[in-house]
């Protein structure tokens, strides 16, 4: 019994060092990580930071030789330009909240559906039709537009909330794409 006791207690006398080592470079490696993911977080929010920053700057500070993220002279101009002198300025920004949530509500419903379509139904064609829909992701927007406008005009959408939101919904393949993955690692 007392060589089972001592054998116990060198080995976790033994172990100690490596854990140690283990955890240092465990914690070494989270601190590197960390400091990339807030490296990424700086560079992906500082053109959010600089437009913010631009809203609150006068003319002459905004077009000056030598950008510089923050102004000496804050101001509010440029808001009370586009709260009174805009015509229509809440119904611009009303539209853009409809055209917006609508957009967004029915491409991501579209898109569940024919994921969960895509990765749990089996069906004739279906991986013929989904990497079809695929190809779809190189083909630029521009090349459709003519036939949406055609599509639109005729079924009576043109110059309305309803067409903006059915022309933003269209481009369905990368959205489809991504929740299929999503049902395959269900």
């Amino acid at each position: 019994m007392a060589t089972t006791s001592r054998v116990a207690r060198n080995e976790r006398h033994s172990a100690t060092p490596a854990r140690r080592h283990l955890s240092l470079g465990f914690i070494g490696r989270r601190v590197i990580v960390r400091a990339l993911l807030v490296g990424w977080l700086v560079i992906f929010l500082l053109p959010v930071v600089w437009t913010i920053s631009s809203s609150f700057k006068n003319r002459a500070d905004l077009y000056q030789a030598t950008p510089s993220l923050l102004t000496l002279r804050p101001t509010l101009a440029n808001y009370r330009f586009a709260l009174l002198r805009l015509r229509n300025f809440s119904l611009l920004y009303r539209n853009s909240i409809i055209v917006t949530s609508g957009a967004v509500i029915l491409q991501t419903l579209l898109a569940t559906l024919a994921g969960y379509g895509f990765a749990r139904v089996h069906f004739r064609g279906r991986d013929l039709i989904f990497y079809s829909m695929l190809l779809l992701i190189f083909v630029p927007r521009t090349v459709t537009l003519t036939a949406q406008y055609e599509v639109m005009n005729s079924l009576g959408l043109r110059n309305s909330l309803y067409g903006l939101i059915l022309a933003f919904s269209a481009g369905l393949a990368v959205p489809t794409f991504i929740m299929r993955q999503a049902f395959l690692g269900i």
